[in-house]
């Protein structure tokens, strides 16, 4: 008894010591556990489902869209895309929807598709035909095409009958469908085919040119890919001459003064310059182009190691590293690229470790997986089952201990261990221990977790503390 007693007072002890770097902060069950499932909050609503069907609560619980729907999708921008499924005989079709923040229906749920373009107008899509609408719902292109493209420069490719014109944002029809292909406008031209010949056009719709090419591509930086039957090279649109004359199989866009080419349809591939110089040789059976540190060209030669060439360093050259992989930014946002401060995940037999911006390694690949970037200095990793995070200098800022574990969020990272999940800090302190059977990580200062089969959502303690 006095051993059992003894062993109390200890977990007690233990406990209380976990819990003591963050004592004025506790979790706050902000909305009571009665749903069926729940999504975090976006935009001051979050989706939950009550019986089969979502609807949308407010951050006090309130109902604030009706659930009426099978399956909704986070709000962003103002506008959330809902749908329902739709029985016809032993097929289900998914027909989706749009609704704004007051629920208010803006695209009907009667959609095979719904996507929105850069630009911020709607593609809706039924019976394979295509429209658009804006974010209000109002109709600016009526169900009428077959294919509407993005829009570059204003214009939009589309199409009808097999025939190819051009759309503005206000879904006129500036440029007539007369053409049997049509590209993207890039740098003010863009390439067109009719009666067998390829022309480029000005944004009028005015023949620049007329081309004796099999095939044209986009314009980039000037240069105009075009192949003949045999091969390919590049035209100055400016004055409508051969700069470099068709010997590659493939070409690709310049960039900052270099294309991707390759010699062989067994692709292999490297480097040119604007002039026709190899930059790197076109020897290499895949390339890909990554954007970091201003710019960077990786290369995956033949004999299992990897090739770097900077942009902004060329006098360095081809460097090769003793790797079998790279692992580029997902993201575009500058600024998870800068949180990175250079470290870039490298991978050598399957296992993955970290490399400084001189590439000297921080981490011998040891990992299965790793994140692609770090937030708030650390990046997750996972090995043999277990999840963890390093630091910037590759230490093990959380140990590898957990079944499951999120990137951080709101200065707090969901973690799970015997299918009960909880949250720490990025110190590995529990904050809130593990105590749920289901969570979803915070966003907007509330996550959503489940208890005995229902949902609800607490608040985040170091946000509440700090007020």
């Amino acid at each position: 008894m006095r051993r059992m007693l003894s062993l109390l007072l200890g977990l007690c002890i233990f406990y209380s010591g976990i819990q003591s770097a963050h004592a004025d902060a506790a979790p706050t069950l902000a909305i009571e556990p009665q749903f069926d499932e729940a999504q975090s909050f976006s935009e001051g609503l979050a989706g939950v489902k009550i019986g089969k069907k979502w609807g949308f609560v407010d951050r006090t619980g309130k109902v604030v869209i009706t659930p009426a729907y099978d399956w909704v999708t986070s709000f962003s921008e103002g506008l959330a895309k809902v749908g329902n499924w739709e029985r016809q005989g032993n097929m289900s079709f998914n027909r989706q929807g749009l609704i704004d923040r007051e629920g208010k229906v803006i695209v009907s749920p009667e959609y095979k598709t719904i996507r929105q373009l850069k630009n911020g107008l709607i593609l809706i899509t039924k019976d394979n035909i295509m429209g658009l609408v804006d974010q209000t719902g109002k109709e600016i292109v009526p169900l009428s095409y077959n294919s509407i493209g993005e829009f570059y420069e204003g214009l939009s490719v589309v199409s009808k009958d097999g025939l190819f014109g051009y759309i503005d944002v206000t879904g006129a029809e500036v440029i007539p469908l007369q053409f049997t292909t049509a590209y993207e406008f890039h740098e003010g031209l863009a390439g067109v085919q009719s009666d067998g010949n390829w022309h480029l056009i000005n944004r009028n719709g005015e023949m620049v040119m007329t081309l004796p090419y099999k095939s044209i591509s986009n314009v980039s930086e000037g240069y105009l890919q075009v192949c003949n039957d045999e091969a390919c090279g590049y035209l100055d649109v400016s004055t409508g001459e051969e700069v470099i004359k068709p010997q590659y199989y493939y070409v690709y866009d310049f960039k900052d003064g270099i294309a991707r080419a390759g010699k062989t349809q067994s692709g292999t591939y490297g480097y040119i310059d604007k002039y026709g110089n190899v930059v790197i040789p076109l020897k290499y059976p895949n390339t890909e182009e990554y954007t970091y540190k201003d710019g960077i060209y990786c290369v995956f030669p033949v004999d299992g190691t990897i090739g770097i060439y900077e942009k902004k360093n060329p006098e360095k050259g081809l460097m090769i590293l003793p790797y079998d992989g790279i692992m580029p930014y997902f993201s575009s946002n500058p600024y998870d690229q800068a949180a990175n401060e250079g470290i870039l995940p490298v991978m050598k037999n399957g296992k993955w470790g970290l490399v400084d911006q001189e590439y000297n390694e921080i981490v011998e690949p040891q990992y299965e997986n790793i994140d692609d970037t770090f937030v708030n200095g650390i990046i997750r990793v996972k090995k043999e089952g277990k999840y963890g995070f390093l630091d910037m200098n590759g230490f093990e800022a959380i140990p590898l201990q957990y079944e499951y574990a999120s990137k951080p969020a709101e200065n707090l990272i969901l973690v799970g261990s015997d299918n009960m999940y909880g949250f720490i800090d990025k110190s590995n302190q529990v904050v809130i221990p593990l105590q749920y059977n289901k969570a979803l990580g915070f966003s907007e200062g509330l996550a959503a977790v489940s208890i005995k089969g229902k949902w609800g959502f607490i608040s985040n303690p170091l946000v509440n503390s700090s007020k």
